[in-house]
This record gives structure tokens, C-alpha cells and sequence, in this order.
């Protein structure tokens, strides 16, 4: 009986420490669960925070080469660079320009200095930014090819529109450099100058040049039509030449493909245009409009 007693106290007991050390196992396996949980968290965090770190270094790169590239030194360097690889085109001095078209069957030289340091200005300075285009773009105007030329050194460039210019296989943007041979090539198919209206001709001429008060020449349809504004629209075109004096104040020279329009403005009230055996006589509301626009530079 005793012994039973004993028995049953020893079973007992063990039963105990089973259910204890079943009950801590399972409390330590689900520290053990959080604790990991906690880890792969912090782990993540800190993948997450790299990616973070990595893409604000990238867009600070990024905002500092767009601010660059935004920069007057990114554009000296650039505009450097370009001049670097064509001399030729920041001269102020070449000894002649050619003319002509993609087929070079009909070409003009060009070896007035005057005319040759006004091409300068069009040409020479600013920046030829290159442009993707990917297929040839549709021009807008005639395709001219120049051919400039100082010593034993040339250097061709192309017109591919009003804004931009061809050289050795690439695009590049340069505005208004078409204005050249609107002044001095030949005219296209397309127009028949003995059909255009003197002051249409005025207004497209691609070189204005100054004779007498002023020795200026300008590229530049901006300014062909300041001149001739006030004949267009402060004047009337008389039935003859007038028959009172008058002085004369300064002789412009308009070319338009080709031809050289004169147009004498007087000190007076008149002006007279003459295109090649047509001579026109205008009186000016205002007699010192076109002198103003000129003294304007």
C-alpha cells in the first residue's frame, strides 16, 4: 500500500514536470517566431532603405547634370566643342563662299568682304545644338549647299530647313542660315519673281545692305520689313517721278534670289525703288519713318 502510494506520488510529479516543460517550449517557440519576425522586418527596412538611398543619389546626379547642361558653361563647353571640330565655321574671314544646290549644277561665288563678314554674323557664334530627326525632315525652304573656303581648308554645310543645317551626317540647329541663298542663288521653280509684288520682294529679300549713312547689312526679314513698312502702309505709290528737289539720305541694296533691288530714300518725303528696268516713286506721310527705322540700327 505504501509502495502504491509512492508510485502514484512519483507519476504524478513527472506528469507535472511534463505539462511545465511542454507549457515553457511552447513560449520559448513563440519568442523564437517573434524574434524572427522582427529580424526579416529589419532586414527588409534596410534593403528598402538602401533602394531609397540609391535612387535620391541618382536623381541628384540627375537634377545636377540637367542644371549643368542648363548652365552657361555647359553651353560654352559645347558650343567649344563643336567649333573645335569645325574651325572653319567660326571664322570671320573666308576668302569665298559657294553657292548652290544638292545636284552643284548651277553655282554662285561669293567674295565681297562686306557680304563675307555679314555671313559671319549669321553664322558664326551661338550654338549648334545636334537634333534627332530620324527620318530626313520635309524643308520648308530651298536646299542650299555652302561651300565655305579660306586657304587650302573648305568646309560644306547643307540647309535642312529654316532651322537647321547638315553637316557630315548630322543635324544640327542653326536658324535663318537659308537667308544666304535667299539673297544671292538663283530662285526656285516655284516662284517666277516677275510675277511677285515689289514690296512682297522687299519683305522676302535674304540680305539687306546700307550705302551711305550706314555700312550695315543684315540677314534678316525682321528688319527688310521695318524698312519697308512705312511704304506699305504710310505712303502712296505716285504715277511718275516727282518734280520738286530733293536729297538724298542713304541708299539701301535689298537681293532677292539674285537680283539687286535698289531703294534711295530722300531727305524729303520720297523714296524710289528701282528692280531691274521698273522704277517706283513713293511719298511718305511721314518723311522721317524710314530714316528713323535706320538711325535705329
Amino acid at each position: 500500500m505504501v509502495l502504491n502510494k509512492k508510485l502514484l506520488l512519483v507519476i504524478l510529479i513527472c506528469s507535472m514536470l511534463f505539462l511545465f516543460g511542454c507549457a515553457d517550449r511552447g513560449l520559448l517557440s513563440s519568442k523564437d517566431a517573434k524574434i524572427i519576425e522582427l529580424n526579416d522586418e529589419i532586414i527588409a527596412l534596410k534593403n528598402k532603405n538602401k533602394e531609397l538611398n540609391e535612387t535620391i543619389i541618382s536623381q541628384e546626379i540627375e537634377l545636377k547634370d540637367l542644371r549643368y547642361k542648363d548652365s552657361y558653361a555647359y553651353f560654352e563647353e559645347k558650343k567649344n566643342a563643336f567649333y573645335e571640330k569645325y574651325p572653319l565655321l567660326n571664322e570671320e574671314s573666308w576668302h569665298k563662299i559657294i553657292i548652290s544646290d544638292y545636284s552643284e549644277e548651277y553655282q554662285v561665288t561669293i567674295t565681297d568682304s562686306i557680304v563675307i563678314r555679314d555671313v559671319a554674323h549669321l553664322l558664326v557664334g551661338g550654338y549648334y545644338e545636334e537634333v534627332e530627326v530620324g527620318s530626313p525632315p520635309v524643308s520648308d525652304v530651298p536646299c542650299y549647299r555652302y561651300t565655305f573656303i579660306k586657304g587650302d581648308q573648305e568646309q560644306t554645310i547643307e540647309v535642312a530647313s529654316s532651322r537647321l543645317v547638315y553637316i557630315d551626317g548630322k543635324y544640327y540647329s542653326k536658324a535663318s542660315v537659308h537667308l544666304l541663298g535667299d539673297a544671292f542663288y538663283k530662285p526656285p521653280k516655284y516662284i517666277d519673281p516677275d510675277r511677285i509684288y515689289i514690296l512682297n520682294k522687299l519683305a522676302d529679300s535674304g540680305y539687306l545692305q546700307g550705302t551711305e549713312q550706314y555700312s550695315f547689312g543684315f540677314f534678316s526679314k525682321g528688319r527688310n520689313i521695318g524698312a519697308i513698312y512705312p511704304l506699305a502702309h504710310d505712303a502712296k505709290l505716285l504715277d511718275k517721278k516727282p518734280t520738286d528737289s530733293y536729297d538724298l539720305f542713304d541708299t539701301l541694296k535689298f537681293y532677292y534670289y539674285g537680283e539687286e533691288i535698289i531703294v534711295n530714300v530722300f531727305n524729303e518725303k520720297y523714296v524710289q525703288v528701282i528692280d531691274n528696268n521698273m522704277e517706283y516713286w513713293y511719298e511718305l506721310d511721314d518723311p522721317t519713318s524710314v530714316r528713323r527705322f535706320l538711325s535705329a540700327g
